[in-house]
């Protein structure tokens, strides 16, 4: 387990599944938005071209003069009707919607972090408690079982001590079970959970992070 809730919310962050799926479906937003602006960017063209001529000189002397000619072209395509920008437009808000679903996807798992995290921290408070008053019960029992024999105690006393005892020890199962829970939703936050069960997550549900 995590040595403190920044430790384990740095985690989640990192690992989980859910945040990792909204942060693909975000990269692949950006990507369409990035495609959709290639119309408007420009085309260069480049053309090369040789050739020779003779060349005749007063001298009656023959030769031949080479030519290099380089042509660049720039072409924009300034206006495709209204479907390059309506793409260009439709993407953009493809891209917002994404950003906003990991923002919110983010505050949420940090929320969950946080609300797992105490819990946990105040089922070990209780957890602690409960042992330490366990043994005090049992302590009263034995005594009020002792000051029984002796008159000094009733019998409804002694049956109550170990009544107290008894509930302590089904709180105490209680507290374990709630703190077993608390650390499966942290493990679940951070995407360990089915890791922790000795299983292994279906192939449709990893995100490829090297897409």
């Amino acid at each position: 387990m995590f040595e403190s809730l920044e430790d384990a919310t740095l985690a989640a962050l990192g690992t989980n599944p859910i945040l990792k799926s909204a942060n693909a479906d975000l990269e692949a937003r950006q990507q369409q938005y990035e495609v959709a602006k290639a119309p408007y960017y420009p085309i260069i063209d480049i053309e090369l071209d040789q050739r020779w001529d003779e060349d005749i000189s007063v001298s009656t002397v023959t030769g031949e003069r080479e030519w290099f000619q380089a042509l660049g072209r720039v072409r924009y395509n300034f206006f495709n009707g209204f479907s390059d920008q309506a793409r260009k437009a439709e993407t953009l808000e493809l891209v917002s919607e994404a950003r906003e679903i990991k923002n919110n996807t983010e505050r949420q798992v940090v929320e969950s972090m946080r609300l797992s995290w105490m819990a946990w921290m105040s089922v070990l408070d209780r957890i602690d408690y409960l042992r330490d008053y366990i043994e005090s019960s049992k302590s009263t029992a034995t005594a009020y079982a002792k000051q029984f024999d002796i008159g000094k105690r009733t019998l409804l006393d002694v049956l109550d001590s170990e009544a107290e005892a008894i509930q302590a020890r089904a709180d105490l199962v209680d507290a374990d079970a709630d703190g077993l829970f608390a650390q499966y939703r942290i493990l679940a936050a951070t995407g360990q959970l089915v890791d922790s069960f000795g299983l292994a997550w279906p192939e449709q549900a990893m995100v490829d992070e090297e897409e």
